[in-house]
């Protein structure tokens, strides 16, 4: 079975779809003070992601740490091949 990893499109999309806002995303935009997400809007973006990639993040304790997109794009992948629990 092939995965399909994440990449910072599908972030860019579950941002668009979370905020309403559609714009390109850099790999090292903060999530919070370049893109300005919220906590009710961080919870939606996680949300679509674990569905879209099968994964849990709002409940890894991991996430706290998160503060790029990029490496929101890692902790996904990551937890996709099973390099992080």
């Amino acid at each position: 079975m092939s995965e399909t990893l994440a990449g910072v499109a599908d972030i860019a999309t579950a941002f668009g779809s979370a905020t309403g806002i559609s714009r390109d995303l850099r790999p090292d935009d903060s999530l919070t003070k370049d893109l300005g997400i919220d906590s009710i809007a961080s919870i939606e973006m996680m949300g679509l992601l674990e569905s879209r990639f099968g994964v849990n993040l709002i409940d890894n304790p991991r996430i706290v740490g998160t503060e790029t997109v990029l490496q929101l794009v890692d902790l996904i992948n990551d937890l996709q091949t099973g390099r992080v629990a």
